[in-house]
């Protein structure tokens, strides 16, 4: 109580004041909380599937869906920590063969291309896929 009596009046009045001021961040109702405005399309983009949507989008610059993946996840052709093997093409589940065979899949039949990991692949692939999946999904 000492301490008090030893800070002047106008001090108090002060630290009164400006906490009465806002200082502290205004409550948002459950609306205002939300983005107003989505997250940009890089953001949205999934780095493990290719859409056929984005790759129709180039279709004039790319023939096949080697070319695809070259131009919009080269990621999913290359060796993965410490593994030398690349990934194993499947078609609609059925396996093909290596990454060559993409370039014998074209443009018009693809839905989407997505990228499984070595760690992803034992359970729907079987344990033959060191270097990972790139799966192939047509309209059948």
């Amino acid at each position: 109580m000492r301490l008090l009596a030893m800070v002047p009046t106008t001090c108090v009045g002060v630290l009164v004041a400006a906490a009465g001021c806002g200082i502290a961040a205004p409550s948002l109702s459950v609306p205002q909380r939300r983005h107003s405005t989505p997250p940009p399309a890089a953001l949205k983009r999934k780095l493990d599937v290719l859409e056929c949507g984005e790759i129709r989008s180039a279709a004039d610059r790319i023939d096949n869906a080697y070319d695809a993946v070259m131009r919009f996840r080269p990621d999913f052709l290359r060796a993965r920590g410490g593994v030398p093997q690349l990934p194993v093409v499947y078609v609609d589940f059925a396996r093909m063969g290596g990454p060559d065979v993409l370039r014998s899949i074209p443009l018009t039949t693809i839905l989407e291309i997505r990228y499984f990991a070595p760690t992803d692949v034992d359970l729907r692939f079987g344990q033959n896929n060191p270097g990972g999946v790139i799966l192939v999904s047509t309209p059948r």
